[in-house]
């Protein structure tokens, strides 16, 4: 069994390595961003950085957006089927 000191030594390094891949996936994203900001000069200059920035903000919920359209595809499906169901019940009872 591991004593408390090796688990807290394992338990800082494990830290240290998060907060390393935490810094190198930030450098990453940076990088990606200035390579693929259009360089604008002049009076459009500053709503265009805006506008890439928010970009930048709203992209990482996009993988959220997509476990979410799953959903919302699975329920349109549910809906459609249950339409199909009480239309075909209705003419039948005519």
């Amino acid at each position: 069994m591991k004593s408390r000191q090796d688990l807290a030594e394992r338990k800082a390094l494990l830290i240290i390595r998060s907060d390393l891949e935490r810094l190198r996936l930030r450098l990453a994203i940076d990088s990606l961003r200035s390579s693929v900001t259009p360089l604008v000069t002049g009076s459009a200059s500053t709503p265009v950085k805006v506008l890439w920035r928010l970009l930048g903000y709203a992209a990482p919920t996009a993988s959220v957006l997509n476990r979410l359209g799953g959903a919302v595809r699975l329920a349109a499906i549910g809906m459609v089927a249950y339409r199909a169901v009480r239309s075909w019940r209705e003419r039948r009872s005519k």
